[in-house]
């Protein structure tokens, strides 16, 4: 057993890239991150200006595993994260599911699309989970 990576804002998934790097939700930090297993770099593919989080359980989640499905030549990235509907005094968390397209000559996410918005969270296990693996068929 080796350390492949450290120093990642509470890492909530690791799944397998379509580039054989390691990509990782950062649950504080609002970064998809890709790591080189073989070396322990990293690059960000993505920062989400508009993730909120206050506790241990919002924040950039994942959804099931950060999904990664490749069709017709193109990657697509799925992530959920806690948000506040209206930022200001007070707090109303809302999940979304945004999918991003992988733009392999950047190595960054791009084109992002909202799936689904406007479910409603808590600071208590807000549902970042509740999709399943079945439930992405229907997004991919």
């Amino acid at each position: 057993m080796r350390v492949v990576a450290g120093a990642l804002g509470n890492p909530v998934e690791i799944t397998w890239g379509p580039d054989g790097y390691l990509w990782v939700t950062e649950r504080s930090a609002f970064r998809v991150t890709r790591v080189n297993p073989a070396d322990g770099s990293k690059h960000v593919a993505l920062t989400l200006e508009d993730a909120y989080q206050s506790v241990d359980q919002d924040g950039l989640l994942g959804w099931r595993s950060i999904l990664i499905c490749s069709r017709a030549a193109r990657d697509y990235v799925y992530v959920a994260y806690t948000h506040d509907v209206d930022p200001g005094p007070g707090v109303t968390r809302n999940l979304r599911v945004r999918r991003y397209t992988y733009d392999r000559s950047s190595q960054t996410l791009t084109a992002p699309i909202d799936v689904m918005d406007g479910l409603p969270a808590w600071d208590d296990h807000g549902g970042g989970r509740s999709a399943g693996r079945t439930g992405w068929a229907a997004l991919t």
